[in-house]
């Protein structure tokens, strides 16, 4: 259930984070690109942005199949090997500055993270408790370790996506000029004959 999560929280995570690289004026001039100059709205250039998002969402595909596995297998071994997600969302929960109050609300999650240690048959209850120890000198190192590893993986994702954002965020623009002088020409020629508008001008 844990890894499930893992498996769907990253890529929302994700795809909320590609959207986000949008400039907020390109967002609002892909809308604009939808509707021509009068305000009426265009199928035709809809489905053009549309494809457009969608090539840009392939491009960074590669890279982010590739960053996925990294971040997702550091998770596992986290999960897997040291503490259950759930019980590390728990020792968090009730952190204190002070170590030993945190000690002493630890101990709830410590029995059973204990019995998790004992039920994956890697640990008795001795060897157990001194890895729990271990862990409880060491995990300032392996947070620290994973937080580094979310951060390169992050700088290596948007080091790949930033030419594909840029072609993406010209292609809006250049659309956008090629839209105003279809609809000027549309609404020109309109002006001195609405008959004889050519139909391939009107329908964009």
């Amino acid at each position: 259930m844990q890894l499930f999560l893992m498996i769907i929280t990253i890529p929302v995570v994700g795809l909320l984070l590609v959207i986000l690289t949008i400039p907020r004026e390109c967002r609002q001039t892909a809308c604009l690109n939808c509707r021509r100059l009068d305000g009426t709205w265009s199928d035709t250039r809809f489905k053009r942005e549309i494809q457009a998002f969608g090539d840009y969402l392939s491009s960074l595909a590669v890279v982010f199949l590739l960053a996925f596995p990294i971040t997702l297998a550091a998770m596992y071994l986290i999960a897997d090997r040291l503490m259950p997600v759930s019980q590390i969302a728990q020792a968090f929960s009730v952190f204190d500055l002070s170590e030993n109050n945190w000690k002493s609300r630890l101990e709830p999650v410590q029995k059973s993270h204990l019995k998790w240690l004992v039920s994956t048959g890697r640990h008795d209850y001795q060897s157990g408790t001194e890895f729990q120890r271990a862990l409880w000198y060491g995990w300032p190192i392996i947070a620290i370790s994973f937080v580094s590893l979310c951060v390169f993986v992050l700088l290596i994702f948007l080091g790949f996506a930033k030419p594909a954002i840029r072609d993406f965020v010209t292609g809006i623009r250049e659309r956008r000029r090629m839209y105003l002088r279809l609809d000027v020409r549309r609404m020109t020629e309109g002006a001195h004959d609405p008959l004889s508008a050519p139909a391939s001008i009107a329908g964009h």
